[in-house]
């Protein structure tokens, strides 16, 4: 009769422990085996030669090992692809990182990637929207979930006199992109 009673929570301790060896083996193994600047340079490579995109991609991506473990990209400018070489959002680094506590509450694995004092060009257009849609597809196909954030920076505007800008401070912006079978079903996107 005591079998009966304790059955569920051995089958809940199970359940438990198997869920703490898979998070131990995702943030401990899983930044060794895979190759994340060679991913991510194959993301960047996707996004900047998906027309629906319409946004050039350029960074250079560096491994930081940790708790999470870190991506972080160097020098990264999104461009028009009409004008490559005059980027509309630069920043000297961004940061892309699994969000534990929205994997675990989402049940699957969410980035969150932070452009850390980007500078946002005003007189330069960009698709963010379709940049936006791009890594949907490109990462929500593998089942990846992503949020965007700028963390400070500038905005500015190049005129016939100079550049005037405006400081952003410390006000940090946040999107996350809204998967199209998601829309208008009241569901959450992530």
């Amino acid at each position: 009769m005591l079998s009966l009673i304790t059955a569920p929570f051995r089958l809940l301790f199970r359940l438990v422990t198997f869920l703490i060896l898979m998070a131990v083996v995702l943030v401990v193994v899983f930044p060794y085996a895979v190759d994340l600047p060679g991913w991510a340079q194959t993301v960047m490579a996707r996004l900047s030669d998906d027309p629906a995109s319409g946004v050039v991609i350029r960074a250079n991506p560096e491994v930081q090992r940790g708790f999470p473990a870190r991506l972080v990209l160097h020098d990264l400018s999104l461009a028009n692809p009409l004008t490559p070489d005059r980027p509309s959002i630069a920043a000297a680094r961004a940061v892309v990182e699994v969000d534990p506590l929205a994997s675990l509450t989402h049940g699957r694995l969410v980035l969150r990637t932070q452009l850390l004092d980007p500078i946002i060009y005003a007189d330069r257009p960009i698709n963010l929207r379709g940049l936006l849609a791009g890594v949907d597809r490109n990462l929500g196909a593998a089942g990846v979930a992503n949020t965007v954030s700028l963390v400070g920076g500038s905005v500015t505007l190049s005129t016939k006199g100079g550049a005037a800008g405006i400081d952003l401070g410390a006000v940090t912006l946040e999107a996350a992109p809204v998967r199209s079978d998601h829309a208008g079903t009241g569901r959450d996107p992530l």
